[in-house]
């Protein structure tokens, strides 16, 4: 009788050879990229554009898949269920060093989709342009202008302070009580992408650590 198992063992196909065919099917797929940086006008792959071609060959060719994180590594190990042969991947991954718990766990979650993404087109040989290919030094801005441009966009301790009351008013009128969970999510919500978030955060925390040395109250 013909298994599959047997079939596998007979053609001494294992992992890397599933993944060596695995290579020409993506690369017959023309799979479409949906990301663009508009700064050096270039279009790369996201994880939603590899994930269903992915998941489908995988599901067909009886693969699966998963990830090991650590605090410097992201690993993908891909096991032949047919074999039980597995191969790995792994990518380096930077430090996050970062006080707040809020953004710390933002950072994480999308160094590991990075990972994820990167992990892929590295197993299956997936063509994607190095976005240091895309600088044009020629439309980089000068120095003094980057630095201008960076000190004009900071915002004052005025308007720091006026993002910090807009936190509190935000929550107020949500009848949120003002602590620290619930501060850092409304932040969070309000300027996580912009100048001066960091700082609203910091006036926070000062202002809890001087409460708990002083009173219950928080006061700035």
């Amino acid at each position: 009788m013909t298994t599959i198992d047997n079939y596998n063992k007979n053609k001494g196909e294992d992992v890397y050879s599933k993944i060596q065919k695995g290579k020409m099917y993506f690369m017959e797929q023309g799979i479409k990229k949906s990301g663009r940086n508009k700064f050096h006008k270039f279009q790369y792959y996201e994880l939603k554009d590899l994930l269903p071609v992915v998941l489908r060959w995988m599901e067909d060719n009886h693969m699966s898949n998963h990830y090991n994180f650590s605090s410097t590594e992201g690993i993908m190990i891909i096991r032949d269920e047919d074999t039980m042969t597995s191969a790995s991947f792994s990518i380096p991954l930077p430090p996050v060093n970062m006080e707040n718990p809020f953004q710390a766990m933002q950072v994480i979650g999308g160094l590991q989709t990075y990972a994820r993404r990167y992990l892929l087109i590295q197993a299956f040989d997936i063509e994607e342009l190095d976005a240091i290919d895309c600088i044009d030094t020629k439309k980089v801005p000068k120095q003094r202008k980057t630095q201008q441009t960076a000190k004009e966009s900071k915002p004052t301790t005025t308007e720091i302070v006026n993002m910090f009351h807009e936190v509190e008013r935000s929550l107020n009128n949500e009848n949120k009580e003002l602590n620290q969970i619930n501060f850092y999510s409304k932040a969070d919500e309000l300027y996580h992408d912009k100048q001066g978030y960091s700082d609203v955060v910091a006036m926070f925390d000062r202002g809890m650590k001087k409460a708990k040395q002083t009173s219950n109250y928080v006061t700035y």
